[in-house]
């Protein structure tokens, strides 16, 4: 069970033992989350009895922050903006995304590293103890120019700007920096017949 909505894990199982090895991935298992076994015994001349447990796994605190504070980061593919806490079971297995860059202002920083020195995306096993890890950035030099992250303008094809983010860029190679951490895998697929960006209009009079 989870807040108002069930996962079935297994049913309809049959035997004197039975081994149930609950999800590690998938479905977030933040808020109230706990498991049902149900047992029916049937015995000589039909008689049965049921008994059901609730089992309540272990849970501890994730929390994901970055340096500067209050950017925006992923967790299992939902933006989420730092600092950010979330409760979960231990054992569970999240997918943590920090973008290469992203912009403060008009001040451009660089992604620098995980405190748990892990790359800009990877899995987090929860431990059993509470975490925290903390995505550090740090300032380019550059400055950014508006509509120039995918995380500040969607994923979508803006006419007017000098990197894109739709699901054409890649063959266009005019992908913003950070496309591949917002929008790879989110974006809808589109067909085109030309061979650039840039088309023109000749008007006949």
């Amino acid at each position: 069970f989870h807040d108002d909505h069930t996962h079935p894990v297994l049913t309809n199982v049959q035997g004197t033992s039975v081994t149930v090895t609950a999800p590690i991935v998938g479905h977030t298992t933040s808020g109230d989350v706990y498991y049902i076994v149900t047992l029916l015994a049937r015995g000589t001349f039909d008689l049965e009895a049921t008994a059901m447990v609730r089992l309540r796994p272990w849970e501890r605190f994730l929390t994901m922050d970055t340096v500067p504070p209050n950017l925006s980061l992923y967790l299992d593919g939902v933006p989420v903006t730092a600092p950010y806490v979330t409760d979960s079971v231990i054992g569970f297995q999240h997918q943590l995304k920090a973008s290469d860059t992203t912009c403060v202002g008009k001040q451009e920083l660089a992604f620098v590293g995980w405190s748990n020195n892990m790359p800009a995306y990877h899995t987090l096993t929860l431990p059993t103890t509470n975490i925290t890890v903390v995505a550090t950035y740090q300032a380019t030099g550059r400055t950014c120019a508006t509509l120039e992250t995918c995380e500040a303008k969607g994923c979508v094809y803006v006419f007017s700007a000098t990197c894109q983010c739709d699901s054409s860029c890649p063959t266009y190679g005019d992908c913003c920096s950070d496309y591949k951490f917002v929008c790879a895998g989110t974006t809808s697929t589109t067909t085109t017949t030309t061979t650039s960006r840039i088309t023109s209009t000749t008007t006949t009079t």
